[in-house]
């Protein structure tokens, strides 16, 4: 189940806690966002590594949980995502994390 974009206002009880940084995130979560960012803007792997200036297969690794983003990589999916921050993504990350542990 996806989190719509709507619940950032809604959820904040997720955020009460400080954010981890994105090293220590699980790749798995972080993937989980960045697709359920790039499905929700309607973009391809291929639409968002264009604008965002990496190869495709590194988006699918990504969302796959094969790798882990620097945060340089974060800047340039925001960009490619079309949003103001990589914040959205650590965000969005960092719920779909807690709400994986809740389980």
């Amino acid at each position: 189940m996806r989190l719509p974009l709507w619940t950032f206002g809604s959820r904040s009880d997720l955020l009460q806690e400080p954010l981890s940084s994105p090293l220590e995130k699980k790749p798995s979560s972080l993937g989980e966002a960045i697709r359920s960012l790039r499905v929700d803007v309607g973009l391809t792997q291929e639409e968002v590594a264009k604008k965002a200036g990496v190869h495709f297969t590194q988006i699918s690794n990504l969302e796959l949980g094969k790798a882990s983003p620097e945060y340089d990589t974060l800047q340039k999916l925001a960009r490619g995502l079309d949003l103001p921050s990589p914040s959205y993504i650590l965000i969005l990350g960092e719920i779909y994390e807690r709400r994986n542990n809740r389980g």
